[in-house]
């Protein structure tokens, strides 16, 4: 699967042309898209590849999941704050193939805006490229990391799910994804090996 989760400019549409064109030969399984140009340039580009609906926070019930399916879209990575009860709604009821993200430290927000940039220039001081940010209600803590896009809002808490993954997969899951970035490689080698184990019913570690 190749990710291109990114809000997309009048300015990418032609280069976003000749990079589909060119993934559609690679025979990958899909692609998983934020913007709905990339489901418009499918249909007008007569794509093979499969797509998959990633919208965050949108992805969230088996009707919006059916619609899409039925436009020719094929995978949907569900949102990360429905419930276990409710994931199973899905997938009991919708034609898509879903995905669950069961291991990840999660985006909660992104801006196009320098937001970092802007913090420093007020302080007159040298930006950085990330910055720890405390939310003063529930005291949580988020980390800022700004490129050419724009501005990426990140949790310091990694979300664990692995334990829900046998119910997944007995409720009918296919896919559960498992993100590395941010995470201590080695950590995430650990939980990705045990993870494997645990689906085969050969895993000690508890």
């Amino acid at each position: 699967f190749i990710n291109i989760n990114k809000n997309l400019l009048n300015n990418d549409i032609e280069p976003l042309k000749e990079l589909l064109l060119e993934l559609d030969k690679l025979n990958i399984n899909g692609i998983f898209y934020y913007d709905l140009a990339i489901l418009k340039l499918k249909k007008e580009l007569n794509l093979k590849t499969d797509l998959v609906w990633s919208q965050t926070h949108m992805v969230n019930n088996y009707k919006t999941c059916n619609y899409y399916h039925s436009k020719g879209v094929k995978y949907a990575l569900l949102g990360k704050e429905i419930t276990l009860e409710e994931i199973i709604e899905i997938i009991n009821n919708t034609t898509i193939t879903p995905m669950v993200e069961v291991l990840s430290l999660p985006s909660v927000a992104f801006s196009k805006r320098k937001l970092i940039t802007n913090y420093y220039k007020d302080l007159n001081k040298e930006p950085k490229q990330e910055l720890d940010v405390v939310e003063k209600v529930t005291n949580s803590i988020y980390t800022l990391t700004e490129d050419e896009n724009g501005t990426s809002f990140f949790s310091k808490d990694i979300v664990n799910g692995t334990s829900l993954i046998k119910k997944l997969f007995t409720g009918g899951l296919e896919y559960i994804i498992m993100r590395g970035y941010g995470i201590e490689e080695e950590l995430f080698e650990e939980i990705l090996n045990d993870t494997k184990l645990y689906i085969n019913n050969s895993c000690t570690d508890n």
